[in-house]
């Protein structure tokens, strides 16, 4: 037996709960007036099909059916995933526009999520495409907003304090690529970074604004049920706006064609383009730099980063996890589940873990049920992450034809049998234990030779049993590559051996850790041999059973003869080898 737990990076379920800026007020012809820097700004909702200006610009930069892609892999310097595009279909019919005092407008729509690639982050998010009046001309970007679960949860219900608002606004140029990030606690900017579009490194704009005095945020008010899933979920309301406007009509700084968000071309010929003239470079903005960068300015791999994941991420992950939870177990997850929620947001990195395991087996019933039983071994402590529940996986060398595997044994001749045990602590009775963070668990397998033809196999599952999931099918796999602490070697006849491969070839269908692994499938032969082996049971966490722990200290007590030798030092096997 093996431990072995994998870990992927990401996964996206954006769910449309809404985030939100500052207050607004509903007046009777529906307009909104924002009194604070922008004292002369009115935002209006609108259909910008009444603007044909607007349409056509759009027309420019979407597909035919008004759709835009965010790649959410240039969000960093260097990329945990690879392409992690979200799909977003924009509504020109729902919609605003504000308007300062000089008649120059942005209009922005509400952007529906349509399609989330697998590999790409979790948000609870909602997406604007921003159409801004610059001068004679128009230029497009998109906005998401992500709101702060625990802002949202210290709020009233249907009298939400938008002066407070803690979350993150970050912006993609029009071509879905990331360009800033705004962080927002209580209702004002704290935070912030930039990246290059076209080299994807750290623009060194901490606070960015872009020109004029920063970006100005307006709610329009209204909402639609269905972009919040329902109201199963407490944290969703339609008391939330579908709407966020964003607005800056200070000049830019600097070159407007070196600007992420204005430039019709930022990565083109041209002044810090991609192409010809002075900007030097073929503008593959995908390609990875020379160089890479966590945010905080730490260098990394580009090829191989290990990045650690940021406070927003690890909540982002946990809000998945709730999410993935209660589509799960149903509406009744909000409410039967407090204690395990609130653990869970006390305990972000083990959400983090538990969501990856969800991801992994593909939302699997079992990866459900083993979830659950983790969060419950978390919570009482009996493991400190889920790496520490023993995962079983299948041989590295899987055996698909066994009598194939054995055909050149011959059961008219004698041979010799060795039982191996590769012990979790060597020389110690342990059934598992902790190494490096994960459980390890050990391995117990065996070894036919006779004239020259040796085979070495054990028994596996085809999958990856656990104490919480303990049965799955079974497969036989070759183990030349085991390493062991301890065994015991066999001389037997040519009528022992018949009984041995008769087991073998026969071997029991389903493993189950508790009941019959791979030291049950030892301990029998060892049997039919007539070495008298006993159960060697040992626990682990919700379960027990035999294991190559308690076997190989048994095998440590018995007395060599003339047909039996032990190896209490352990090594490796002989290789399979077949020469008939």
């Amino acid at each position: 037996m093996k431990t072995f737990f994998r870990k992927s990076r990401y996964i996206v379920l954006l769910a449309l709960s809404l985030t939100l800026f500052l207050s607004c007020q509903d007046d009777d012809n529906g307009s909104i007036e924002f009194q604070a820097n922008h004292s002369h700004l009115t935002t209006t909702k609108v259909n910008l099909y009444d603007f044909p200006e607007v349409i056509d610009h759009l027309s420019t930069k979407l597909s035919q059916d008004f759709q835009i892609e965010v790649d959410h892999s240039s969000y960093h310097t260097a990329s945990r995933m690879g392409s992690n595009i979200t799909v977003l279909t924009v509504d020109p019919t729902n919609a605003s526009q504000s308007t300062d005092e000089n008649e120059k407008s942005n209009f922005s729509a509400l952007a529906e999520v349509e399609m989330m690639d697998q590999g790409g982050e979790f948000k609870f998010a909602t997406y604007n495409v921003v159409v801004s009046e610059y001068g004679k001309e128009y230029y497009t970007f998109i906005v998401e907003y992500e709101y702060d679960k625990d802002w949202v949860a210290s709020q009233t219900v249907g009298d939400y304090d938008y002066t407070t608002f803690t979350g993150f606004v970050r912006y993609y140029n029009v071509y879905g690529l990331f360009v800033r990030e705004l962080t927002y606690t209580n209702g004002a900017v704290t935070a912030g970074f930039g990246i290059d579009p076209c080299t994807g490194q750290d623009d060194g704009d901490d606070l960015p604004g872009g020109g004029g005095d920063g970006p100005t945020v307006v709610i329009t008010c209204g909402c639609d049920p269905g972009h919040n899933g329902g109201n199963s979920n407490p944290v969703c309301s339609c008391t939330l706006p579908d709407i966020i406007t964003i607005y800056n009509f200070g000049p830019p700084d600097g070159d407007v064609s070196k600007d992420g968000l204005r430039s019709a071309d930022p990565c083109g010929p041209g002044p810090g383009g991609g192409g010809d003239g002075d900007g030097g470079g073929g503008g593959d903005i995908l390609d990875l730099p020379d160089e890479c960068f966590l945010p905080n300015g730490d260098p990394i791999d580009c090829e191989n980063p290990n990045i650690p994941l940021t406070p927003e991420e690890l909540q982002e992950n946990y809000f998945s996890l709730l999410t993935a939870l209660a589509s799960f177990i149903g509406d009744t997850f909000w409410t039967d589940y407090v204690d395990e929620m609130v653990w869970l947001g006390d305990n972000k990195q083990d959400a983090t873990d538990l969501l990856y395991h969800l991801m992994n087996d593909d939302y699997s019933d079992n990866a459900y049920i083993f979830a659950f039983g983790a969060i419950e071994l978390l919570m009482q402590g009996q493991i400190e992450t889920i790496n520490e529940i023993p995962v079983i996986v299948a041989p590295q060398f899987p055996i698909n034809d066994i009598v194939e595997f054995l055909e050149c044994f011959d059961s008219s001749q004698p041979a010799t049998v060795t039982i191996y045990a590769d012990q979790p602590v060597p020389n110690a009775f342990d059934a598992y234990t902790i190494v490096n963070g994960s459980a390890v668990v050990g391995h117990s397998f065996l070894s036919i030779d006779q004239n020259g033809n040796n085979s070495v196999l054990g028994y596996y599952p085809v999958g990856e049993p656990n104490p919480l999931l303990p049965n799955d099918p079974a497969i036989l796999g070759q183990d030349d590559h085991r390493d062991f602490d301890t065994s015991i070697t066999v001389e037997i006849s040519g009528a022992v051996l018949q009984q041995v491969l008769d087991y073998i070839i026969n071997f029991e269908p389903l493993y189950n850790l508790n009941d019959y692994n791979c030291t049950d499938f030892t301990i029998e032969i060892a049997n039919i041999m007539g070495l008298g082996f006993p159960e060697c049971n040992g626990s682990w966490l919700v379960g027990s059973g035999s294991n190559p722990g308690a076997m190989g200290q048994f095998i440590r007590t018995i007395t060599p003869s003339d047909t039996v030798s032990v190896n209490t030092t352990g090594g490796n096997p002989s290789p399979t080898d077949k020469n008939c």
